[in-house]
């Protein structure tokens, strides 16, 4: 009984202890962060944005005091909200663009009509 008892003790020991910190989820989160600002996220999505940094640092935080679990996690989560942020981001830019050419697109009709009627 005693045996068992130690060789579990090792086994959780070991465990705990090969437990890596989450530097690829972490860096991840980063690059996802990185290209929603690309995309200008902080204008068009800028609640998932700032989410999204948010929890990078909360990850961040949570690896320097030893919750590599709770880091990975936080990790994991601040890349999907950067990527929702950047993905919100370029359907608000197009359709932001769409509304402009729209309206150039009025203007040359109302040109060309102009034009037609002096004719």
């Amino acid at each position: 009984m005693r045996v068992l008892f130690v060789l579990f003790f090792i086994f959780f020991l070991f465990g705990c202890v090969a437990q890596k910190a989450p530097i690829h989820d972490i860096s991840n989160a980063k690059i996802s962060l990185i290209k929603a600002e690309n995309a200008k996220a902080q204008k068009y999505a800028s609640k998932e944005f700032s989410d999204a940094k948010s929890k990078l640092i909360k990850s961040e935080n949570l690896m320097k005091s030893g919750d590599y679990k709770g880091a990975k996690l936080f990790a994991q989560k601040a890349s999907a909200d950067a990527r929702v942020a950047r993905q919100k981001a370029k359907k608000e830019f197009v359709e932001e663009e769409i509304k402009k050419l729209e309206g150039e697109i009025n203007m040359i009709t109302k040109d060309f009509a102009k034009i037609e009627e002096q004719e």
